[in-house]
């Protein structure tokens, strides 16, 4: 079983990118500073 992933994600919009996954998908986050939100994504 697969229960967590480590995954970059590369956007030409880097503030609309952790906009939708912050605030559409709703993934909670803890902010690592400098811009960089680490976000949860198992179970």
């Amino acid at each position: 079983m697969i229960t967590a992933i480590h995954t970059l994600i590369y956007a030409d919009d880097p503030e609309r990118a952790r906009a939708f996954f912050r605030d559409v998908l709703g993934w909670p986050h803890v902010d690592a500073g400098g811009g960089w939100l680490i976000f949860k994504t198992g179970p």
